[in-house]
Parts: C-alpha cells; structure tokens; sequence
C-alpha cells in the first residue's frame, strides 16, 4: 500500500471516529512526522499540546481529560478541573489539574500535576465522562479542594451550585475537613443558616 493511500485511509477513519493520538501513535500509524502536520493543517487532527492530538469529533477541553484517563491512568483529576467536570464552576480550563503520588514522576506541560500525600487520595471515584472512565474526586472532596484554592468567589459559587445540584452530605465533609484541614462544614452551615 503506498503511503498516500495509507494516508488516506486513516484521514478517513479519523473523519468517522473520535480519538485521541499521542504523536508516537501517529508515527507508527503514518510513517512520519510530516502526515501528522498535514492532518493538522487540513483540519483532521487538533493539535492539544505537548505531543497529544484529538479528532475533531472531540470537543478540545474533553480531550485533555480524556488525555488523563488514556496516558496517565493513575492521576486523579482534581482542582479546578474536578469543578468543572462536576458542573461546580465555569472556569476555563486552560491545563487539566491532576494528583499523583509524591513518588510518582510525571512531567508534562498539558497538566498542571499536584504531587500529593497517600493519606490524602480519599474521596476518589470513578465517573463516567464522555464515553471514558475519568478517576476524579468526588463532590464533596472536590468542595474541599475549592476552599483550599481560594476561599473566595471560587469557593462560593462551588458551594451554591453543591446545594443546588445535591443534598449535601455533612458526614462525609466533615470527613475530609479532617484530613484537609478546611472549614468547608462551616462554610456549609453558615450558608444554609442564611439561606
């Protein structure tokens, strides 16, 4: 087969299928470097960063998550990235937050990577995220990681979305205010006091 039938070929599979390639796949399926600049330039591939491309069917911010649960499989997305996923925040996601193990090495400039205790890995579930299995915190441990980011505006309007999206679960807040050293059970209280 020669290599602008092959080409050719997988344009189209890329056309009919949403992925996600890191360039080393690319290579191996392409051939060479200068098939993936093509794609790109004729709007089959998006470029995402740091070695990683998506199809167009792939809606870019899912992408870099869906980058995490392919490439990483053992980060937790977390921060801002959790709110946003969980429908607590609006933000822009310019780079996915994830936590590691402090023992774990991980560099890349898609991610904004948190090296994290062990003991404090708690409240992570998995979710389904757009056809992909995501390892993330969940509601309340992301709650939390709003407080510690800035107990302000971010905080806030994460926690007026919690109430309005869930029966808040004191238990399981007081729970990780203990492990995290957050006040997020107060916060919780005062506002439902007011409200």
């Amino acid at each position: 087969m020669s290599r602008v039938t092959k080409e050719a070929r997988i344009k189209k599979m890329m056309e009919q299928e949403a992925g996600i390639y890191s360039s080393r796949e690319l290579v191996k399926l392409l051939g060479h470097r200068m098939a993936i600049q093509r794609l790109v330039e004729a709007d089959k591939l998006l470029p995402l960063g740091s070695g990683y491309y998506s199809t167009p069917k792939v809606d870019p911010s899912v992408a870099q998550i869906h980058v995490v649960v392919r490439f990483y499989p053992k980060a937790v997305i977390s921060g801002v990235s959790a709110l946003i996923v969980h429908g607590l925040s609006d933000e822009k996601l310019d780079k996915v937050t994830v936590d590691i193990p402090k023992t774990t090495k991980l560099s890349n400039k898609l991610l904004d990577v948190r090296r994290v205790a062990k003991s404090r890995f708690v409240g992570t579930i998995r979710m389904d995220y757009f056809g992909q299995q995501i390892r993330i915190y969940d509601l309340e441990r992301s709650l939390c990681d709003a407080y510690r980011i800035d107990r302000g505006a971010l905080f806030f309007k994460a926690l007026k979305r919690y109430l309005r999206q869930d029966s808040p679960n004191p238990d399981k807040i007081a729970k990780y205010d203990k492990i995290l050293g957050t006040k997020v059970l107060q916060a919780l209280q005062q506002e439902l006091a007011s409200g």
